[in-house]
């Protein structure tokens, strides 16, 4: 089912909004067309934050195909106009209930598992895989190993930014990865810089969800929380309310042109059915 909406928001405005069913995955009796035409959950799943309930990460690549991670049904579903147009078999090994993706300017998709980061490329069907940092028990920079955080990762101007924390002295620490080259650096610095050329007084390492030039889209945890959108350094806020990451706590997508993707969805525990619900943001024009 297709709804296509223009509700005026501060800022922002809903363009569309795509349902798909949530079904039931009993591997005593698979159900293919769950791959195909629905999102999948563990029988006996919460929905609360558990990672294998549904969708856990979204990215667009720069066509505006939508793809979603589906750890259930172990596929990336790809999405175009309210459909689902394709799914991905991810490369064998791979493991999607604790990873993160992302997505760069030349759409090559990177998957954040807690021992390596993958670099895919998506070909016709199939996914290829073009490049592969392997973390664990490697020794990255100075001594260090890196280890990431696979919930979130974020976006500076086409270039990957991947959150995590190094060993042996366990602080907090940022990977990134830009020209294929995987280095470390500060997260006290890189938050210092930001609060300061766009004037943030409280900003979190996992509330960076992009930064295009000079516009930064971050969660603020103030009351009313919200995604917010600095313009020009210190200029003005564009806000989108938003109330949690979701139903399915899939964080939210931005793309190069400023669109958020919001992956939400309804579940009645009675029925014990649902639905995934896909909705896209698109800023105001200005005047």
């Amino acid at each position: 089912m297709i709804k296509l909406l223009f509700t005026l928001m501060i800022g922002y405005r809903l363009v569309a909004q795509y349902e798909f069913p949530l079904r039931a995955m009993d591997l005593a009796r698979p159900d293919p067309s769950l791959k195909e035409k629905a999102f999948g959950y563990w029988l006996g799943g919460t929905g609360d934050g558990d990672l294998p309930f549904g969708p856990n990460s979204i990215v667009v690549d720069s066509k505006g195909n939508i793809i979603v991670s589906d750890p259930v049904s172990w596929h990336f579903k790809v999405i175009r106009d309210g459909k689902i147009v394709k799914i991905l078999k991810p490369p064998k090994g791979l493991c999607l209930a604790y990873t993160a993706i992302s997505i760069d300017d030349e759409d090559n998709i990177y998957v954040v598992d807690p021992d390596f980061i993958e670099v895919l490329k998506v070909d016709d069907d199939s996914l290829q895989v073009v490049n592969l940092y392997w973390l664990s028990g490697k020794k990255i920079s100075n001594g260090y190993e890196f280890h990431p955080d696979s919930r979130t990762n974020f976006i500076i101007n086409g270039d990957i930014y991947i959150p995590g924390y190094i060993l042996p002295s366990d602080e907090d620490a940022i990977a990134s990865i830009k020209d294929g080259v995987l280095s470390l650096c500060s997260v006290d610095s890189l938050l210092r810089n930001l609060k300061e050329k766009w004037n943030i007084g409280e900003l979190f390492i996992h509330d960076i969800l992009r930064i295009e030039g000079d516009n930064m889209i971050y969660l603020s945890h103030t009351k009313p929380f919200a995604i917010r959108v600095k313009k020009g350094g210190k200029g003005a806020i564009d806000t989108l309310p938003f109330n949690s990451y979701g139903f399915f706590d899939c964080p939210p997508f931005v793309d190069k042109k400023g669109r958020i993707y919001i992956v939400d969805g309804d579940f009645d525990r009675n029925t014990m059915t649902g639905k995934v619900i896909l909705k896209i943001y698109e800023p105001e024009k200005e005047e």
